[in-house]
């Protein structure tokens, strides 16, 4: 993947990020520039290796990665997401 600084200053939060989809995911959106929120549930292992390996698809764009540790089925930890990859339906979530 070549880097791109195509969402440079933008900001993403990845739901479900710690693995999978969510995973590639957030490498593809650091090393396009982007800023982003690595979200799981739990503070498991896969997230901080994520993160990492997030970091380093970045380094060439600038863009970073960070852990984020809510449950976004629970309205108090639930923040403004717009990519949601954590196979929760969006119908099921409390509003």
């Amino acid at each position: 993947m070549s880097p791109s600084n195509e969402l440079a200053g933008k900001v993403a939060l990845i739901t479900g990020g710690a693995r999978n989809i969510g995973r590639e995911l957030s490498c593809m959106f650091t090393a396009a520039g982007a800023n982003v929120l690595v979200n799981s549930r739990s503070a498991r292992p896969e997230l901080a290796d994520t993160v990492e390996q997030a970091n380093q698809s970045g380094a060439a764009s600038q863009g970073r990665a960070m852990a984020c540790v809510a449950d976004i089925t629970l309205a108090a930890d639930r923040k403004s997401t717009r990519l949601n990859s954590s196979h929760i339906p969006l119908s099921r979530m409390p509003s």
